[in-house]
């Protein structure tokens, strides 16, 4: 049965990612992978409100906007995210595909659920939090962790060296980047009152 959110497998991804997506790979699940993504972002959203509420001066949060903001940014962000996600996920396994990896796509968008956790719960909270007390420590060391994490998930699950590794990312981002540029210039040609004039 799976459980709506798996704290051991949480934990050992944190303490020891390297040896559970070894282990975690060989019985992949759809299932799992959403359902732990999904508990993530609610985490997610709540740090973010709480960090609003306590940490920035000028918020006019009360609680109960707080309460309510965790609700709606999580209803919203689910949509937003998994579409992010499911779209990130199919194209980093394009590119890996076309790298060399012979790991399905099940595979990959699971372990992919796997590190994005940690990532949702520990990491971007920690970026978040540094954006308060005016530092940019906090961030630096958040993007660090996310991308350890990330290289080891796909170290493990594609077999790729250090070298296949940044070509994976360059590669992968670069599209991504690219998809956003060409969304946003369709929407800005397409509906031109959507974004303002900073003129």
């Amino acid at each position: 049965m799976v459980s709506l959110f798996d704290f051991d497998l949480c934990k050992r991804v944190l303490l020891h990612p390297k040896e559970t997506f070894a282990k975690e790979k060989k019985k992949p699940s759809y299932r799992q992978a959403l359902m732990q993504y999904g508990f993530a972002l609610w985490v997610f959203w709540t740090i973010v409100a709480l960090a609003v509420l306590f940490f920035d001066p000028n918020t006019n949060y009360s609680i109960y906007s707080a309460i309510l903001t965790v609700i709606v940014a999580t209803l919203l962000g689910m949509v937003l995210f998994f579409g992010l996600f499911l779209v990130q996920s199919l194209v980093g396994y394009e590119v890996a595909v076309l790298l060399g990896s012979k790991t399905d796509f099940k595979t990959h968008f699971f372990i992919t659920s796997l590190y994005a956790t940690p990532l949702a719960l520990v990491v971007i909270p920690i970026a978040v939090v540094g954006s308060f007390v005016k530092t940019t420590l906090f961030s630096y060391v958040g993007d660090a962790l996310g991308l350890c994490y990330a290289s080891i998930a796909y170290k493990e699950i594609h077999g790729f060296d250090t070298g296949k590794m940044v070509a994976w990312f360059l590669v992968t981002w670069f599209i991504l980047i690219l998809a956003l540029v060409i969304l946003g210039v369709g929407l800005y040609l397409a509906v031109p009152g959507l974004f303002p004039k900073t003129v």
